[in-house]
């Protein structure tokens, strides 16, 4: 079964304890979002940090680095696991009357909270999942 579409993206960074000898030929990465079966091979790479491109966000990443030292020779395999998750903020109007609301912040990434009281509804930027409690909430739109 194939992954479900993901349309946020980042840079991988993979840092590591460089070998006193750097090998010939950088080092081969291979790496997949996990429950998928193709891997994505980037070859020869000398930087240190590893800078990946245009990873998908959305999912857990795994992988390999392996040191090419040149005529076929590759060193150990380390593996390296890196979790996915994309925040997605949205407004929503807290409209509940006397009801203390507790949310993370889009703007702050804090948690935050708000009363509301009886002159009506608040609206509030809030990332996906953060609001307690749900009674009273209702989602406007997406904003980030």
């Amino acid at each position: 079964m194939p992954l479900p579409v993901c349309d946020k993206y980042r840079v991988l960074s993979l840092s590591f304890a460089p070998p006193e000898v750097e090998p010939a030929n950088g080092y081969n990465v291979q790496w997949r979002a996990v429950g998928n079966t193709e891997w994505n091979t980037v070859v020869g790479i000398l930087n240190n940090p590893i800078l990946i491109p245009n990873v998908p966000a959305c999912y857990n990443i795994e992988g390999t680095i392996q040191a090419n030292c040149g005529d076929g020779n590759l060193g150990k395999t380390s593996y390296f696991a890196v979790s996915g998750s994309v925040k997605t903020c949205f407004l929503y109007s807290l409209a509940t009357n006397g009801t203390t609301y507790t949310y993370t912040s889009c703007s702050t990434n804090q948690p935050t909270s708000v009363t509301v009281g009886s002159s009506g509804a608040v609206t509030i930027s809030a990332y996906e999942g953060s609001i307690s409690p749900m009674t009273g909430v209702s989602r406007l739109d997406v904003i980030a």
